[in-house]
């Protein structure tokens, strides 16, 4: 029998602070076989709203910081820089697990398993296994 491949979505926003907590509880899953799929967002309009840009700016540090990360693979969907926002009328935590859970599909098996997290989600190690 093969072995199950693990997909996990994680849409994000606003979640700098959790984020290295969360890829540490990630990092330390016994069951290994798992890819991480991220979509970090936020509406393109929030860009030239002065109440939203902090918003803005920490998305762009959780992209930073998942582009530079190499203890498991990560696929980004860069749904918050400057021209890749969400249009006015598809946003929010829905539409950003909908295009994981799309894209994932695309690239998994019939077998495979797709589990969703939240930024601020911590686990055991066995949690995935």
């Amino acid at each position: 029998m093969t072995k199950v491949k693990i997909y996990i979505a994680l849409p994000l926003m606003n979640e700098f602070e959790n984020l290295p907590k969360l890829m540490d509880v990630v990092q330390a899953q016994d069951y290994t076989d798992f890819e991480l799929w991220v979509c970090v967002n936020q509406p393109e309009s929030w860009w030239d709203n002065p109440d939203k840009i902090s918003i803005c700016e920490d998305n762009q540090k959780s992209l930073r910081l998942l582009k530079s990360f190499n203890g498991f693979p990560v696929h980004l969907i860069d749904k918050s820089s400057k021209g890749s926002g969400w249009d006015a009328k598809n946003f929010g935590v829905g539409w950003a697990r909908k295009t994981l859970m799309d894209a994932i599909a695309k690239k998994a098996d019939k077998n495979d398993i797709i589990l969703t997290l939240d930024g601020d989600t911590t686990f055991n190690p066995n949690y995935i296994s």
